[in-house]
């Protein structure tokens, strides 16, 4: 029991460090906890609600690249929010009271007005976050743990960081990474001209197909999922439809889905052999047990 008890806690700080606060004398924290409230609910489609959050402390927030993420702490189902100051406290919770830890994409911050968005994929109450968006009233209050502006300005939290002379962007996403693929959608239609993009988005239902900018060279392509695919199977056969061997374009790839998705879509580019290894950024989202 013990042995099993080490385990648990090793898994618990692993997941806190892994993108740690603690910094040396005179450094910067590059995250910091605080607390938002909600301000608005919006249902976008059957398996996405968006959530506005209000807080003080959202001046400080800062976005790298526009699939930044950041932690929510889930309150307890009776709405009660256990205030988390630190990973070492977090750790010391006990069971019935340490509240689920969940990453999440800002969908967009606006932080001159102390808000920013998360668009919450919703499935039942099959898990804290999907249980909590659902139920979630105005005024509710969330713990979180973000990004800061006081730290150094090296990217972080975030992996569509793409390099300068990338003439072609491959965007494969399910669900759960959706909204970031929305935003990165957003933020290129901005550039003078916007780039070559071929996008592929699996989605649950058809009505979960959103609205979002529109270009020349971009090719966006929705696949819903039948019931009786398995996750990401769309993805890894549109990956497959596309002919790169004899491309002399410097391409970069952005793969974000179920984790078994991603790691075949990885694996298939990996094989052509004039793909650049370190062009292919991806990203299990997710795993299906």
């Amino acid at each position: 029991m013990n042995k099993l008890t080490n385990i648990i806690a090793g898994v618990r700080k692993y997941i806190f460090e892994r993108h740690s606060i603690k910094s040396s004398a005179g450094q910067p924290v590059r995250m910091r906890f605080f607390e938002v409230e909600v301000v608005n609910k919006q249902i976008l489609s059957p398996s996405f609600i968006r959530i506005t959050f209000k807080g003080d402390a959202v001046k400080n927030m800062v976005v790298h690249a526009p699939d930044q993420w950041l932690k929510l702490f889930i309150p307890n189902e009776d709405g009660s929010v256990e205030k988390v100051i630190g990973h070492n406290q977090y750790l010391k919770f006990p069971d019935n009271i340490r509240p689920p830890m969940r990453t999440y994409t800002i969908r967009e911050l606006r932080s001159e007005i102390l808000e920013f968005d998360i668009d919450f994929v919703v499935h039942g109450d099959e898990g804290p976050a999907s249980r909590w968006a659902i139920s979630a009233k105005i005024h509710d209050k969330m713990q979180i743990r973000a990004h800061s502006k006081s730290a150094d300005k090296t990217p972080s939290g975030c992996k569509w960081l793409p390099p300068s002379d990338a003439e072609n962007l491959y965007i494969f996403a399910d669900e759960t990474a959706m909204p970031a693929t929305l935003a990165i959608i957003e933020s290129l239609a901005k550039l003078k001209p916007p780039p070559k993009l071929t996008v592929f988005i699996e989605v649950p239902t058809e009505e979960d197909i959103l609205t979002t900018e529109k270009w020349g060279q971009l090719k966006l392509t929705w696949l819903v999922r039948n019931s009786n695919d398995k996750y990401g199977e769309k993805l890894y056969e549109s990956s497959k439809s596309i002919e790169l061997r004899n491309s002399k374009e410097n391409t970069y790839f952005w793969i974000a889905a179920e984790k078994n998705a991603v790691r075949k879509i990885k694996m298939h580019f990996s094989q052509i052999s004039n793909i650049n290894k370190k062009s292919i950024m991806h990203i299990a989202y997710w795993i299906n047990s």
